[in-house]
């Protein structure tokens, strides 16, 4: 079971954006990261596989097309995190998430068990103590793992995150990276928007980087993350090293 693109194009404001992507199917089980430098299409892609966008070519799961998917079966499937939270201001954080439990027509669980449910979403990412919070007051790494939250409130077997760790500490970010990984080996599939590849490396099965609307390398990052790519991808003089533990690790150097 696995997500295929298939020649995906997609113009914006007159501009060809997406150049007939297509990549080797996106498995069950595996993290992947999309990367590449500042508008290339990552965050566009992400909304087009998860149906925000109109494109030509297609967008598979399991053989299906997600565009002829009803409503509520994409949010079943489908857990969508944007870059920022949008969400109703005068909900507490824990009303947030039961509105994205019920997101195009809602579950078959009871209010109680939604809000159990609810809890320990919150609780698996360290945020319990929102629970009441307004949604308006909350700091941008709290709204961030919010935002990651509502898009888990489904349980969905596909998850589509766009740079889930930007707003995020240190320790906020290894945590959240950990748990995605985690989430992807649970039989998920699991496409996040990074921009720090010494993360990418750590922590992805997968790292498909993108140049100019089109891929530009796609496999594991110890495989495809090398001076060269990074020299015509992202314009810098760069080193891939493994630090004392063996982790791989990106140091820039200058640009090219």
């Amino acid at each position: 079971m696995s997500l295929e693109l298939r020649e995906v194009s997609l113009r914006l404001a007159g501009r060809e954006v997406l150049s007939g992507i297509s990549a080797a199917p996106f498995a069950r089980g595996e993290f992947t990261v999309l990367a590449g430098p500042n508008g290339v299409g990552k965050s566009t892609l992400l909304r087009a596989i998860a149906q925000f966008l109109p494109y030509r070519g297609e967008v598979l799961f399991d053989g299906e097309p997600l565009s002829g998917m009803s409503p509520a079966r994409r949010a079943d499937l489908a857990g969508f995190m944007p870059q920022n939270l949008q969400s109703r201001s005068d909900l507490s954080v824990l009303e947030g998430l039961l509105v994205a439990m019920n997101a195009a027509g809602g579950t078959r669980e009871g209010q109680g068990a939604q809000i159990r449910r609810a809890e320990a979403l919150l609780a698996q990412f360290g945020i319990a103590a929102l629970a009441g919070r307004g949604l308006a007051r909350l700091s941008g790494g709290q709204r961030q793992t919010v935002g990651l939250a509502q898009a888990l409130a489904r349980d969905p077997t596909l998850l589509l995150l766009d740079e889930p760790t930007a707003a995020l500490d240190l320790a906020m970010q290894y945590r959240i990276l950990a748990e995605l990984a985690a989430i992807a080996r649970r039989d998920r599939v699991v496409i996040a928007v990074l921009h720090d590849l010494t993360q990418a490396a750590r922590w992805a099965d997968r790292l498909v980087v993108l140049h100019r609307g089109r891929v530009a390398a796609d496999g594991p990052p110890e495989q495809i993350l090398t001076p060269e790519l990074l020299a015509e991808v992202y314009r810098v003089r760069a080193r891939v090293e493994r630090d004392g533990a063996g982790q791989l690790f990106v140091a820039v150097d200058g640009p090219a």
